[in-house]
């Protein structure tokens, strides 16, 4: 409801919308409120302030279109001496009137913007209609009728919570801002992401699956030693990314402040930090053993195809999160050959471990291109979002969640039937994380804090342990419910 209402400027006046603060908003055209937002309630015309206003946009090749609730008769006298086509009668906050002054008009709704005085009137309609939303402080309010001044104290306390918001998100960049440049070349290795490794977890869980004999204690130094490298490994991929991306990151609300778009570190140095770090991480992985060598290899190199152009699959809709979330599979090899090195998993499982890295990426996705708002700011600063829209993306990720289920349930099927009773939580699980994405300023566009979803975290705990002791029991009653015989199959593909 709060989105409905949220403007995305304010300004005093319209006479700050000048043509070429428009042009920098990327706008073309405006839908004009009349009363209170270009002359006062009881006036019937405009100033000369903002009749030259009117002329100045006009010279510039700005298109304007008159949107009033106002009676037809009194809206066409303003429009006539203003030389400007109208809508009367638009019944805000409903888009009816807005819709059909694009119409009308045949004005782009990515280049138009809806200007008003009342959130719950011009703003609303402006929102439902798609467009930019420009709320101004409205002209002597004091003359308003007495059911529009019975909303503004309501308008005024939705503003100043909006305001303190704004603030106290402001106030967090500038911290994280100051943190980073503090340390710039810590944070562009993003040591706050190497959580992501916990998707080694199911490899090392597997593997002593099918190879109780390797558990001991002394397994764990060797796994600490596969997470570092794992780590460094990762880190050259995100510092790479934090190089290359520093052009577009300049046009997202809060990764210009990261330290490369925002210019506080060297370029030169920071290409030294991704090689070093590899060469480091991947040394690490050799000396281990050669098939989590080639699994860290294969990690990085997917870095630089997500990364680094000609190819750079990021800018592609749909490659882009194949590409990135093919990482999952990658990182349950290296779960795996941090315990064994024998034999790969199930093919049907790390397929299933890609798809479900293929529906947290386009849940980032879409939280992201929302988050953004307006989709030629969104287009500037990632590529794949000139073609994606909420629509697509929600559609995606259906599909992937829909391709994770069965590709487990072919797992399950064929190796371990007992998984099948955590099927009812996965699902679940599935279900909490697309409620975070649709949450305002979602965790799911910065998975590094999704910590914070504090009831999300103790479910993905529930899900983890539940389907680790299932690994670990045999159930025959479910063998003889469900018709299937115990697995007779060698579930890995030897070397």
């Amino acid at each position: 409801m709060l989105r409905l209402i949220a403007p995305h400027l304010r300004v005093e006046s319209v006479l700050e919308l000048g043509a070429e603060r428009l042009a920098e908003l990327g706008l073309d055209a405006l839908l004009l409120d009349v009363d209170c937002t270009l002359k006062n309630y009881l006036a019937d015309d405009v100033t000369p302030d903002v009749s030259a206003w009117i002329e100045q946009l006009r010279s510039a090749g700005i298109g304007m279109c008159l949107v009033s609730n106002g009676g037809g008769k009194r809206i066409r006298r303003l429009a006539e001496k203003l030389d400007l086509p109208f809508v009367a009668k638009a019944c805000k906050p409903f888009p009816f009137g807005t819709t059909a002054a694009l119409k009308k008009m045949n004005f782009p709704p990515a280049r138009t913007a809806m200007v008003g005085d009342q959130l719950f009137a011009d703003i609303m309609a402006g929102r439902l209609a798609g467009l930019t939303c420009i709320l101004v402080r409205p002209i002597h309010p004091e003359e308003e009728p007495w059911f529009t001044r019975l909303k503004r104290p309501l308008e005024r306390r939705l503003l100043d919570t909006k305001r303190k918001a704004e603030s106290g998100k402001r106030k967090a960049e500038i911290r994280n801002q100051k943190s980073e440049i503090r340390n710039p070349y810590v944070a562009i290795a993003r040591p706050d992401h190497w959580f992501k490794n916990v998707f080694m977890v199911l490899g090392v869980v597997l593997a002593c699956f099918y190879h109780p004999e390797l558990v001991e204690i002394g397994m764990l130094v060797p796994l600490g030693f596969a997470l570092a490298a794992t780590c460094l490994v990762a880190s050259s991929n995100y510092v790479i990314n934090e190089i290359l991306d520093a052009p577009t990151d300049r046009n997202h609300p809060v990764k210009r402040h990261r330290p490369v778009p925002s210019g506080v570190v060297n370029v030169k140095l920071a290409y030294v930090e991704w090689l070093l770090l590899a060469v480091v991480g991947l040394a690490m992985a050799w000396s281990l053993n050669r098939p989590f060598f080639f699994s860290a290899l294969g990690l990085w190199i997917m870095g630089l195809v997500y990364n680094v152009p000609p190819v750079r699959t990021k800018e592609l809709p749909y490659v882009d999160v194949l590409s990135e979330s093919v990482n999952n599979p990658l990182r349950l090899l290296l779960g795996w050959f941090a315990v064994s090195q024998t034999a790969v998993p199930p093919v049907s499982l790390m397929v299933s471990y890609w798809m479900i890295g293929a529906f947290f990426m386009a849940t980032k996705r879409f939280s992201e291109y929302r988050a953004i708002d307006r989709a030629e700011t969104a287009g500037a600063y990632r590529g794949s979002f000139k073609y994606y829209d909420e629509e697509k993306l929600i559609i995606s990720m259906f599909f992937y969640s829909t391709a994770a289920a069965l590709l487990l349930g072919v797992f399950i099927i064929r190796y371990h039937l007992e998984l099948i009773l955590s099927i009812p939580l996965i699902a679940g699980f599935f279900a909490y994380y697309m409620h975070v994405a649709l949450k305002k300023e979602s965790a799911a566009q910065a998975p590094e804090r999704l910590y914070r979803e504090r009831g999300l975290m103790a479910y993905l705990v529930l899900c983890v342990v539940v389907f680790v002791l299932l690994m670990f029991v045999n159930i025959q009653p479910l063998y003889d419910l469900f018709k299937v015989e115990p697995s007779q199959v060698s579930p890995l593909w030897e070397f």
